[in-house]
């Protein structure tokens, strides 16, 4: 078990989550946690996808983690600035704002389940 938030969680990722969403914190501290982790898990695969692993003996490649990071931390910073500016332009209360933010959700979970592949949660 690790800690988090003050609270004892799992130390797998899925669990500690659904920990914590069981402890009945906000939905939004839950999310905060999750896109942290997926957070770590895009800059994990960024490193992965560059060989820094020890088994791949071809050995780190420095050129690619940087271009592959600058563009995914490009990518990143876009979506975030996207969010707050059209966050603040919408109407959360009407269909219109609830239709724009569930869209905008699909695609901001598209981004993190390709940036943090096979450990997104």
């Amino acid at each position: 078990m690790g800690r988090g938030l003050g609270l004892s969680v799992p130390l797998d990722d899925d669990a500690a989550l659904l920990a914590l969403s069981r402890e009945h914190l906000e939905q939004a501290r839950v999310d905060d946690v999750r896109h942290q982790v997926n957070y770590w898990h895009a800059l994990q695969k960024l490193f992965r996808d560059a060989c820094w692993d020890s088994a791949n003996h071809s050995g780190f490649d420095g050129e690619r983690f940087e271009r592959e990071s600058a563009d995914w931390i490009r990518r990143y910073k876009d979506m975030r600035m996207e969010w707050g500016r059209l966050s603040e332009q919408r109407e959360a209360s009407s269909i219109k704002g609830q239709l724009w933010e569930d869209e905008f959700t699909e695609i901001w979970e598209a981004f993190w389940s390709e940036s943090a592949g096979y450990r997104y949660v």
